[in-house]
């Protein structure tokens, strides 16, 4: 979870957690990166994508304190030569997964 405080907004402390994570992953073999996001905040949607991320057009209600829904966002990584064709997990609300590539 990604959460910056209000009062430390707008100084790349955001950028910069996610482009940690991202510089953590780069040496391992991860096909892509995901996360979601309460669709209410709007301006870490604009940072995401900014940063490269794409918004999926899945979402998700999730049954937490805040009963809010999320978008989803994935960022695909440079992968192997061997295998250039990722596939993409959809995840419905059932909890069944569909594969799709692309």
């Amino acid at each position: 979870m990604l959460y910056v405080m209000p009062n430390a907004r707008r100084r790349g402390l955001a950028s910069y957690l996610v482009g940690m994570v991202e510089r953590d992953v780069a040496g391992h073999e991860v096909l892509a990166l995901e996360l979601w996001s309460d669709t209410r905040f709007t301006d870490a949607h604009r940072l995401y994508r900014s940063l490269g991320w794409v918004q999926l057009r899945e979402s998700r209600y999730v049954d937490d304190l805040s009963k809010s829904t999320e978008y989803h966002f994935v960022k695909p990584r440079a992968c192997p030569r061997e295998s250039q064709d990722v596939q993409v997990v959809d995840r419905t609300e059932r909890g069944v997964g569909r594969r799709s590539t692309g």
